[in-house]
C-alpha cells in the first residue's frame, strides 16, 4: 500500500458479513514484476461495525503503525475517497489533505440523489420542454472535470444563475404544469456549497491515470 502510486478507498454494505455494518476496501495501482505496466490490486479490507470517525481512525492508526514498523514511506500521489466527512477527516492523516481527491461517480451520484429528493429526477428523465433541465444537471455533475480555479469561474459567470433561464418560451404552466423553479434554486444552492469547500477534493482535472 505504501508503494502504490494511486490509492482508491470506498466502503460498501453489500459484501459485509452478518452482524457488521460495512466493509471498507483500499485498492492501489502498484507495479507488477511480471508485467511491464502497473496493475490495480486490493490492498486492504476492514470489516466495520459503524462508520464513525473513531472507527476510521483505528484503521488509519493501524496502517501508519505498520508503515512505521516496516520503515516504509508512502509514495502515493493521491487518494481517491468518498465525500463522507468522517472518512475524509480520518484518512487525510495518511498523506495530508492535499492528496485527497474525490470520486467522479460518487459526486454525480450525490447530485442525482439530491435532485431526486427535490423531485427533479422526473424532469431529468423527460425530454421535450424539459431537456434543458437534463442538460443543466449534467453540467453540474461534470464540474469536477475542471480545475479548481475554472470551477469557480464557470460557476460564477455561467452556472450559478443558469437555472433561471431553463424554462422555454413556449412553456405553459396551465397545460404543462408548474415549472420547478424552487427545486432548481435549491439544487443550485446545494452545489454551490460543494464547490466552496476547502482543499482540492473536488478537482479531478488533469488526472492522467
Amino acid at each position: 500500500m505504501a508503494k502504490a502510486a494511486i490509492l482508491c478507498l470506498d466502503a460498501t454494505f453489500k459484501t459485509s458479513p452478518r452482524g457488521s455494518y460495512q466493509t471498507l476496501y483500499v485498492h492501489g495501482l502498484t507495479e507488477n514484476s511480471d508485467v511491464t505496466k502497473a496493475e490495480w490490486h486490493m490492498l486492504l479490507m476492514a470489516i466495520m461495525t459503524d462508520k464513525e470517525e473513531t472507527s476510521y481512525n483505528i484503521i488509519v492508526t493501524t496502517i501508519l503503525s505498520a508503515w512505521k514498523r516496516l520503515d516504509l514511506t508512502p509514495k502515493f500521489e493521491r487518494l481517491h475517497i468518498d465525500f463522507e466527512p468522517a472518512m475524509q477527516s480520518a484518512f487525510k492523516k495518511l498523506g495530508g489533505a492535499e492528496k485527497l481527491k474525490g470520486c467522479f461517480f460518487h459526486f454525480a451520484q450525490n447530485i442525482y440523489g439530491h435532485a431526486r429528493s427535490l423531485g427533479l429526477t422526473r424532469f431529468y428523465l423527460l425530454r421535450g420542454k424539459y431537456t434543458q433541465i437534463r442538460l443543466y444537471m449534467k453540467l453540474l455533475m461534470a464540474l469536477p472535470l475542471l480545475s479548481k480555479e475554472d470551477i469557480q469561474l464557470v460557476w460564477k459567470y455561467r452556472l450559478k444563475d443558469f437555472h433561471n433561464y431553463l424554462c422555454p418560451e413556449d412553456y405553459d404552466p396551465f397545460t404543462d404544469g408548474p415549472w420547478p423553479t424552487s427545486q432548481l434554486q435549491k439544487l443550485s444552492t446545494y452545489v454551490e456549497k460543494w464547490i466552496n469547500r476547502e482543499g482540492s477534493i473536488l478537482d479531478l482535472s488533469n488526472l492522467i491515470r
